[in-house]
């Protein structure tokens, strides 16, 4: 069997971590397939809204990460 995947290491805030972790804890998802989840829904909003879809996920990180502090 032919492994067509490719790794992709990111660095996350310690505060964003654990709110992953809580979201994994909660819904039985691994981190890996919620972050998977979230670039395939990143990649189909741009495919169908173009550039427009990072003025509102602007708004949305600023907002996380105000509430993160």
């Amino acid at each position: 069997m032919t492994d067509n995947r490719e790794r992709l290491g990111i660095y996350l805030p310690l505060k964003l971590k654990e709110k992953l972790r809580d979201i994994h804890d909660e819904t039985g998802y691994s981190m890996n397939q919620l972050s998977l989840m979230a670039l395939c829904h990143l990649v189909a909003s741009y495919e169908d809204d173009g550039l427009s879809i990072f003025e509102e996920m602007q708004k949305t990180k600023s907002e996380v990460v105000r509430q993160l502090k």
